[in-house]
């Protein structure tokens, strides 16, 4: 018998945080000939989405993929309902916990001889006796907020190559120790700097390396083993209804870091470098604001 591979897509919106109930869920019976396609909307905003595979006849086995672009497609872990180690792969009815950020599409990928039910819903039902915290500790489902550091650099110009403001702490982990996803970083600067500048981001304080305001930059390889992206550059530019203050920003991005600090904390450390010489931001505070999706 030839086995045939049905395609079912599980997207599941819904308008409550992850921590609460999750909404009413999705069935669909899978068999030969019936397949549907996943619905191309982001799904990294629900963290996890439950799955129960239940009524398989003649044989199925079955895996969920996320989708990152119409070409691209990963399989993704499956948690059991029960707490157990993760599989990528089932053949038996079974509930499972599954990791989803940073993916825009989530279908089950069935092989059947005969027919499977899959249900599908966004979080995790709290029946399940699993939360998003306690499966692995990596899977998601928390969003920071926009977390900020501010400084006021010294009243005076600041060379090109040299820190503007100093070292910026931003706590946007959800625990001491924590991980995620960088998903945004803006930068406001109320003196109005337009020039170029470099960010540099690390999970772990950067002891080995010079970064204080107004004073060159001096990196250390040792503290680049922990960056959590190469140094990006942004450049600040007027925004209308601000008189003097510009500002620039990185979205769409998913930078993953994990604190790593000896004494394990909630932060991220930023060095802002300047490209050439930086006379706006003489005594005119710098914000620094990160936000993106915690675990």
């Amino acid at each position: 018998m030839m086995i045939k591979k049905i395609l079912a897509g599980i997207i599941f919106a819904f308008a409550v945080s992850l921590s609460a109930v999750a909404q009413q869920a999705s069935s669909q019976t899978v068999s030969s000939g019936n397949s549907s396609t996943p619905i191309d909307v982001s799904v990294g905003n629900f963290g996890v989405v439950s799955v129960q595979i239940s009524g398989i006849t003649g044989g199925a086995t079955y895996a969920v993929v996320g989708v990152n672009s119409i070409n691209a497609s990963t399989t993704l872990p499956m948690y059991p309902a029960t707490c157990g180690a993760s599989v990528t792969s089932g053949t038996t009815n079974a509930s499972y916990i599954v990791p989803v950020s940073g993916y825009q599409q989530v279908k089950v990928n069935v092989t059947v001889g005969g027919s499977a039910i899959v249900t599908t819903a966004g979080g995790v039902p709290p029946s399940w006796g699993c939360s998003n915290a306690t499966i692995s500790g990596t899977v998601g489902g928390y969003d920071s907020g926009p977390v900020s550091a501010v400084a006021t650099p010294a009243n005076s110009s600041h060379a090109a190559g040299t820190s503007v403001g100093g070292l910026y702490t931003i706590a946007i982990a959800r625990t001491t120790g924590g991980s995620g996803l960088v998903n945004n970083l803006i930068y406001k600067s109320t003196g109005g700097s337009t020039g170029n500048l470099t960010a540099v981001i690390w999970r772990k304080l950067p002891a080995n390396t010079t970064c204080t305001d107004n004073v060159a930059f001096a990196p250390s390889d040792v503290d680049d083993a922990d960056l959590i992206t190469a140094p990006v550059s942004i450049a600040p530019v007027a925004v209308a209804g601000y008189t003097t203050a510009t500002f620039a920003q990185i979205s769409s991005v998913a930078w993953s870091y994990t604190n790593t600090d000896t004494s394990p904390s909630k932060n991220l450390y930023v060095c802002v470098v300047t490209v050439a010489t930086d006379t706006a931001d003489e005594n005119a505070q710098i914000r620094v604001t990160l936000s993106g999706a915690q675990d």
